[in-house]
């Protein structure tokens, strides 16, 4: 009985979370992305592996959060050929504000 409840309490929550970030305009998956970002410009390379998906994938949600002015595509230095992805101002205010959120949740200490 306890799973079922927590399995349900799980649903609400994330879908709560879903409404959320619909009002902010960006997916989970490009949450996870983003939040992976905060510690700095990361290739995409880097995000498919790290977040269990192929590099097209990871190179589409990139696409979408930069057309979304969160994040952008930067040149390496050493190596031209390298493109790293990195949070705009925007992303950054965007991801702190999903977390001052989340840690206003009073469940947020269930998920």
């Amino acid at each position: 009985m306890s799973t079922v409840f927590d399995g349900l309490n799980a649903l609400l929550l994330t879908r709560r979370w879903d409404h959320r970030l619909r009002v902010e305009g960006v997916t989970l998956p490009q949450l996870s992305i983003m939040d992976q970002l905060a510690g700095g410009a990361v290739m995409v390379t880097e995000i498919a592996r790290s977040e269990g998906i192929n590099h097209s994938v990871a190179s589409a949600t990139v696409t979408r959060l930069e057309y979304l002015g969160l994040v952008r595509r930067e040149r390496g230095i050493e190596d031209q050929r390298q493109t790293f992805v990195a949070l705009t101002k925007k992303g950054e205010k965007t991801l702190l504000r999903l977390a001052d959120l989340a840690i206003a949740d009073p469940d947020h200490d269930q998920e």
